[in-house]
């Protein structure tokens, strides 16, 4: 199995991303991590909610020219906070800050062109702009610019240009980029193939909570490979990690476990039950193997694996066991 490492935070088109790690572009977590001492006090009245109060002290700051608060006021025009929701002077705020060489305003003006919101979809412009907050350090920008070259969108395709800012963004603990830097030492992309390192970057990127990296690592404790040792209860204990966040592949995997009696007791209940989440959230080659085993059961032992199932999915995956 293949983890693809292009389920971005900043290439969604291409994949349902990972739904407790990403969601939009999420400006708030990134913009916290600028704060001058000045704007301490701004960010008193931000943090109680009082935006209106916020946006003036903010403005006046961006007015003489503090790029910090320029990207503030930019985010709090894209959010509508204490100000007249407004995309146009968002970007333009931002804009101000990036052209001071603000990290994160220039990472969200990459964002903006690479999706055209707001602007004029361009990914060159967006590979430019996600380049100067790279060089930076900042690690969202790192991981969506080698996500640029390993697709060729806005630059010439280069694995081995992907390989070094995921390892940049990596270094830092950037979820994402230790999950490509599995699949890139797995196949050879960019570095030469080594399982070892492949399985340490995703064990790192498991160990954050990524529900791929989780699964890769039960698939490669359930085989044996990928120099790891084969063994059914670190299999079955990251497969249950992954399935807790809903991710079909798991579910299925498990399933498997449970069909044939690996590392468990043989139980077709479960077995059956697991194929059918697995189903029901998109893993359809599950529903052949989950139909086939029907014909292995009672019609007993269906009933109680449809309600073990229902029981797995109202509790949001949490007690399907």
């Amino acid at each position: 199995m293949e983890v693809n490492w292009i389920q971005l935070f900043c290439y969604e088109r291409n994949h349902k991303v990972s739904r407790r790690l990403i969601s939009g572009v999420f400006l708030v977590l990134l913009l916290s991590g600028f704060v001058s001492p000045k704007l301490d006090e701004v960010l008193a009245s931000y943090n109680s909610n009082d935006y209106e109060m916020a946006f003036k002290k903010f403005e006046q700051l961006a007015l003489n020219g503090d790029a910090d608060a320029q990207a503030w006021i930019g985010q709090m025009y894209d959010k509508g906070q204490g100000v007249q929701q407004s995309e146009e002077m968002a970007i333009k705020w931002y804009k101000v800050a990036a052209d001071q060489g603000h990290a994160h305003a220039q990472f969200l003006l990459g964002y903006r062109y690479n999706y055209g919101k707001g602007l004029d979809q361009d990914y060159e412009k967006a590979a430019r702009w996600y380049r100067k907050a790279a060089e930076q350090g900042l690690a969202q920008a790192q991981f969506c610019l080698a996500a640029m070259y390993g697709l060729g969108e806005g630059v010439d395709k280069d694995y081995q240009e992907a390989f070094k800012w995921h390892l940049k963004a990596a270094k830092q603990g950037y979820i994402l980029s230790q999950s490509a830097l599995g699949t890139m030492y797995s196949k050879g992309e960019g570095v030469d193939k080594d399982y070892g390192e492949s399985a340490k970057w995703y064990r790192k990127a498991a160990e954050q909570g990524h529900e791929d990296a989780q699964t890769f690592l039960g698939l490669a404790h359930d085989l044996g490979d990928m120099g790891v040792a084969q063994d059914y209860g670190e299999a079955k204990k990251w497969y249950l990690k992954a399935s807790e966040q809903g991710n079909a592949l798991a579910q299925y995997f498990l399933g498997i476990m449970y069909a044939e009696g690996l590392g468990v007791e043989q139980d077709n209940v479960r077995a059956y039950s697991y194929f059918n989440v697995a189903v029901i959230n998109g893993y359809q080659q599950a529903a052949e193997r989950r139909d086939n085993f029907e014909k292995e059961m009672t019609p007993e032992q269906i009933a109680d694996a449809h309600v073990l199932a229902g029981r797995c999915v109202e509790s949001n995956y949490k007690n399907c066991e």
